[in-house]
């Protein structure tokens, strides 16, 4: 369904947050009814208590009901403040609490996104907006139901206060309602210069600053702004961006001005000619002063309770937005929804490339064109190449993280799309060229679940080299990765980081094993090693690995050789050596280098 058919009013947004956390907004309606109650009562009392003390004075009470009326008017507010207090602070945490589940929904929906459009800065965009809408408190979900809170109560309190009023005197309310509807008008030519400029700070500036500021702190940049002196140039380019910023807030503040003086002028002469109705009935006797303070206490009351309904349904009708946006954010279709036409076979026999042929999104260029090969059951394949022919191009293929753009990717013979995409990850255990390590312990990031077998664990780190790195660790594999959310965390070196993933990969066990440049990060006995540990794991298993050492890849069962995302030779290294083709000569530069450096 596309989202320019999808119902996101307001109606229909409440009905979607009901729907998602139904047990806390039951609680969050109920705390609601008794806030509104609490604070309705309050402003009445505010109002009405002025009369009822001047008549206590006036018609010369004892002073015995005088204190009792005062007692009790006391006794009243003090109840009602207490009750706004108390519901309130039930009311603003459940607030946050939803907006936490949101948030949290939010995330899950993000971490699932088919991996192609986590490229696209049309949905970067998108996420950005979902995420204010969840993730501040006067913005979105949460700004919606604090903004209910405060116009629920206002409209009641507003709708007695003119009941009061047009029961005492009828005409005076129709300059008291022009009043907030001219003073919301004038306010509505800023709105649009603040809408405009606070759109611009925080789409533009502020997220460029962040990407400046976050250098300032983030180490891995250290080295280079010390060596190259970066310094100046970052701190200069931050100025810039916060001079542009002071320009925008001083453009919002001259239009708020001349919004201001213009509203306070039309509103004084309306309230005015209010007061002067009032006053011409006291002079004709129809009403009490006592009658005219609570008038007075009541239009007060209107200004202020009209214009924070007008400000409050503004800022309603702009959370409705947000929520549009969160909501259509939510409604992308994603793969990992599906369920397959059919089961994933229970033994992996081959997988073949036929014809295939791939554009990156937004490109005109193919980065494959009409690759065709089969990994059968017990090979092992190696893709080389130069930068940019296309290898780490095919591993994505193969993985689903992108769709052919022709041709069709078999699994056992069948198109792989005819399978559930989650139970078709369950294939491959992978070894990621660039390696992210996670703020969590040692074991958890091999495990990579909650659940940690320690056994496989134990495995995993003798395997992959790793055990004795981890032996050394103060908490051994229980020690922390990272000092993000532990001050005593550690980090590996880029070549611990190899061997890391590599212990996913087998911790994971899966039956077709991807390589990506496994040992880009180690030296040449360190490398070696890894090797030697990839073929004992990889022995009764097929794998599929990427690297530029193609010293490394001479025992493979098929070599494949890209140029330009074209496949131009395969086959095993004594034939493509006996070939002397593109794959020789690449291999022969290789070798040449590597005896020039030995003689070195």
């Amino acid at each position: 369904m596309k989202n320019s058919i999808l119902d996101y009013s307001l109606k229909s947004n409440l009905r979607y947050m009901f729907s998602q956390v139904p047990n806390p907004l039951k609680k969050l309606a109920m705390y609601l009814v008794f806030y509104t109650v609490s604070k309705t009562a309050l402003l009445l009392l505010n109002v009405v208590s002025t009369k009822m003390i001047l008549e206590v004075l006036f018609r010369a009470f004892t002073p015995q009901n005088a204190l009792l009326v005062v007692f009790f008017l006391a006794v009243c507010t003090l109840i009602a403040s207490i009750g706004e207090t108390v519901f309130w602070n039930r009311y603003w945490p459940l607030v946050v609490h939803i907006r936490m589940l949101f948030l949290s929904l939010l995330g899950q929906k993000a971490m699932k996104l088919d991996y192609p459009s986590t490229e696209t800065p049309e949905l970067l965009e998108s996420l950005e907006v979902a995420r204010a809408a969840s993730s501040n408190n006067r913005r979105g979900l949460a700004g919606l139901l604090i903004n209910l809170s405060a116009v629920i109560p206002a409209v009641i309190s507003c709708l007695l206060c003119a009941g009061i009023v047009i029961g005492v005197t009828p005409w005076a309310m129709i300059p008291m309602v022009l009043c907030p509807f001219i003073n919301f008008k004038f306010s509505q030519a800023y709105k649009k210069v603040q809408y405009e400029k606070e759109y611009q700070i925080s789409e533009e500036i502020d997220r460029k600053k962040e990407i400046i500021s976050s250098t300032f702190w983030d180490f891995r940049y250290g080295k280079e702004i010390r060596v190259f002196q970066l310094a100046d140039l970052l701190l200069q380019k931050f100025i810039e961006l916060m001079k542009e910023q002071e320009r925008a807030f001083q453009s919002i503040e001259k239009e708020k001005f001349k919004s201001i003086a213009y509203s306070k002028l039309v509103v004084f002469t309306l309230e005015a000619l209010a007061y002067l109705m009032v006053l011409q009935r006291i002079t004709e006797a129809s009403i009490s002063f006592s009658d005219f303070f609570m008038l007075i206490a009541a239009f007060d009351s209107i200004l202020l309770l009209v214009e924070e309904i007008l400000k409050t349904l503004s800022d309603i009708q702009k959370n409705n937005a947000e929520i549009a946006c969160f909501r259509k954010f939510m409604d992308l279709p994603q793969k990992a929804e599906q369920s397959g036409e059919l089961a994933l076979p229970m033994e992996f026999l081959s997988l073949e490339f036929r014809n295939v042929s791939f554009q990156y999104p937004n490109t005109a260029a193919y980065a494959l064109q009409k690759v065709s090969f089969c990994i059968e059951k017990g090979q092992h394949i190696a893709l080389v190449g130069l930068n940019g022919s296309g290898k780490t191009t095919i591993l994505k293929l193969l993985m689903r993280l992108y769709e052919p753009t022709e041709g069709e990717i078999l699994l056992n013979g069948i198109n792989i799309q005819k399978f559930s995409i989650l139970e078709y990850y369950t294939l491959f255990s992978t070894m990621f060229q660039q390696i992210q390590p996670y703020a969590f312990s040692v074991a958890e990031n091999i495990a990579m679940g909650e659940e940690i077998d320690s056994e496989r664990l134990k495995n995993s780190l003798l395997r992959s080299g790793l055990d004795e790195t981890v032996q050394k660790l103060p908490k051994k594999e229980n020690t922390q990765l990272l000092k993000l959310m532990d001050d005593t965390g550690i980090e590996f070196s880029g070549g611990q980081m190899q061997k890391l993933a590599f212990a996913r990969a087998i911790y994971k066990d899966a039956p077709l094993v991807l390589l990506d440049e496994p040992t880009a990060a180690l030296d040449a006995f360190s490398e070696e090693k890894m090797f030697q540990a990839i073929d004992a794991f990889t022995s009764d298993r097929t794998s599929l690995v990427v690297t530029h050492r193609l010293s490394c890849v001479q025992d493979c069962d098929n070599i494949l050789c890209l140029e330009n995302g074209r496949l131009i030779e395969q086959g095993r290294h004594q034939t493509l050596m006996q070939n002397n083709g593109k794959y020789a000569a690449l291999f022969s530069k290789q070798a040449a280098l590597y005896e020039r450096g030995i003689q070195n």
